[in-house]
């Protein structure tokens, strides 16, 4: 979904190898051995425009999808339109740029045009994050608050985007500060000043915790609130549907009630608990793409900080997990495919087989038989009632 090679992915190989070797480092042949590096990876330039193909083609199918969809007006239509232009910018600006420079392209916009785009990069970067904590927050609303008009509102969804995107550019400012025309061989690039290398340690703690770890937390926490009411509806629905409907039961007697009371009542047994289907199916949904922004960031941000303390040097793991960050993109429409086509269910019928559909039925046949006795008890004693009626009756 994002991509943190936008800071991190060719220039951290020239600083931290600054800071390891102090300041009486030669560091013309630092950027000589570093620029052969980067002239060397074509297998990851392969990569990359590959990922940019499928970035592109995914998230636009997503785009087409949601905004022909009959449900486009939905709350969940409005975040995930959002996630998918985010990944298709991630794509668009980030993976191209990061093609650039490992192709070992001259920079030529200039001191303003390369902070320009560093924060246009970072924007998208940071916007992609904190739209999934947009989505988390939107769906624990939805979970605990149901039927409460403000969040349904579209001035609440338009809230949450519009800080989403308000954050991530108070974070990417700093790349206007960081940012610079530096000499490679004489070829310009755009990396990070010099004089940053100082403090290059504290700016990649800054990174983990805003572009990582941070929403991480809010998402996780979230996710857990919502796990946890799930499960407490659930015991509550099995616990209601079982006395609601023994007291349904014995209510089949009663002269006061008519059949179509009754039956709307035993359609109502199963719409206690609570929460639609479809609801829990978006949860679901939204849960597995947090899980996939965990597992595509987690890998750079461990080697990050690993050398940051100084505990790994493999600056080629450094580059590889950084393009990998860019499989997010590629995995949150993926994602929104397999749950949007009910793959999941059918894979899931599949296995389990017929015993599924068999309890399922079986359930339904006995409401569906509960219904028409109690219907043909209230018809037999009409009819057992008739014949008393008619002979009471004076003949004329």
């Amino acid at each position: 979904m994002n991509s943190t090679g936008i800071y991190l992915n060719r220039t951290t190989t020239i600083l931290t190898l600054i800071m390891n070797k102090n300041q009486s480092t030669n560091t013309t042949i630092i950027e000589s051995s570093s620029l052969d590096d980067v002239c060397k990876n074509f297998h990851l330039i392969i990569f990359l425009c590959i990922i940019f193909v499928l970035i592109v083609s995914a998230n636009i199918s997503v785009i087409l999808h949601l905004s022909c969809s009959k449900k486009r007006h939905s709350r969940m239509s409005f975040f995930l339109l959002n996630l998918a232009y985010a990944d298709l910018f991630v794509g668009v600006i980030s993976v191209t740029r990061d093609i650039i420079e490992k192709s070992c392209i001259p920079f030529g916009l200039g001191t303003i045009g390369c902070r320009l785009t560093s924060f246009i990069q970072g924007t998208i970067s940071y916007n992609s994050s904190y739209v999934l904590v947009c989505v988390s927050i939107d769906r624990l609303y939805a979970i605990i608050r149901p039927m409460d008009i403000r969040t349904a509102s579209s001035t609440f969804r338009y809230s949450l985007i519009i800080a989403s995107w308000v954050i991530a550019m108070t974070f990417a400012s700093a790349q206007l500060y960081l940012r610079d025309i530096e000499l490679m061989r004489g070829m310009p690039v755009c990396g990070n000043r010099s004089d940053v290398v100082i403090n290059w340690n504290a700016y990649v703690y800054f990174l983990f915790i805003s572009l990582y770890l941070f929403p991480l937390i809010v998402m996780t926490v979230s996710y857990v609130i919502i796990i946890i009411i799930i499960r407490k509806k659930g015991s509550l629905k099995i616990q209601t549907d079982r006395s609601r409907f023994r007291r349904l039961i014995s209510r089949k007697r009663s002269p006061y009630n008519n059949d179509r009371s009754i039956e709307s009542s035993i359609r109502n047994v199963r719409s206690l608990g609570v929460i639609p289907r479809a609801k829990i199916k978006t949860v679901k949904m939204t849960l597995v793409i947090v899980i996939a922004f965990t597992a595509c960031w987690s890998p750079y941000f461990f080697l990050m900080m690993m050398n940051s303390f100084n505990l790994i040097t493999s600056f080629f793991l450094i580059r590889v997990t950084s393009s990998l960050c860019y499989m997010n993109s590629l995995a949150n429409p993926l994602i929104y495919w397999l749950f949007a086509t009910d793959l999941f269910v059918q894979c899931r019928q599949n296995l389990t087989g017929s015993s599924s559909n068999g309890m399922n039925s079986g359930y339904r046949c006995s409401l569906t038989e509960s219904r028409y006795s109690l219907g043909s008890s209230r018809y037999g004693n009409r009819r057992s009632n008739e014949p008393t009626r008619t002979q009471n009756t004076p003949r004329t």
